[in-house]
């Protein structure tokens, strides 16, 4: 390929086309971007994206497998038959979306699909039942009472009282607040 002086370029004078073409002929295809666009071009065929396509396809299919048979696993470790049977069950028992999808691997908007998909209605953020209060509120005394190593918690709690701790005092030793102890002691 010829390449033209900048005599070529000045002889273009005021016509913008001209000058153009002129100083595109002046600049190495590497620096003007146009070797890279060419390359790029020209490298994708029709035939190479259809290829392209149908890898990333099939590759798309063997991920949600994999994803399948990873939840087919957790759940039978989990002693459930199919996804929305678990989700009924425990769902209506009051567990959350978060422990739901920790146990099932699932993330947040697709365990949320599963849930609506299943028929259940799906409880506003911060809205429980009485069941997963309830639920939470043992899980809370059962893990104080393991931190003291008793089985009588409320006797615990108790005992230190009249032996004059204060509630802020008991609410440290078990980790929870002044108002926590002060619940478990009048309930």
């Amino acid at each position: 390929m010829a390449v033209p002086c900048a005599a070529t370029y000045a002889a273009a004078g005021s016509d913008t086309s001209a000058r153009t073409s002129a100083f595109t002929a002046l600049t190495p295809p590497a620096r003007s971007g146009r070797l890279a666009w060419l390359a790029r071009r020209s490298s994708i065929t029709p035939q190479r994206a259809s290829g392209r396509a149908e890898k990333l396809a099939a590759g798309r299919v063997t991920r949600a497998t994999r994803r399948d048979e990873a939840l087919t696993q957790r759940l039978t470790d989990l002693g459930a038959t199919d996804l929305h049977s678990y989700l009924r069950e425990h769902y209506a028992a009051g567990a959350s979306l978060n422990s739901l999808a920790q146990a099932t691997g699932l993330g947040r908007k697709r365990l949320r699909d599963e849930v609506v998909a299943t028929g259940i209605t799906v409880r506003a953020p911060g809205d429980t039942t009485a069941v997963g209060r309830r639920s939470r509120a043992v899980t809370a005394d059962a893990e104080a009472a393991a931190r003291l190593a008793t089985d009588d918690l409320v006797g615990w709690l108790r005992h230190r009282r009249t032996d004059g701790w204060s509630r802020t005092r008991l609410g440290t030793a078990v980790g929870h607040s002044a108002q926590w102890v002060r619940w478990r002691l009048e309930g």
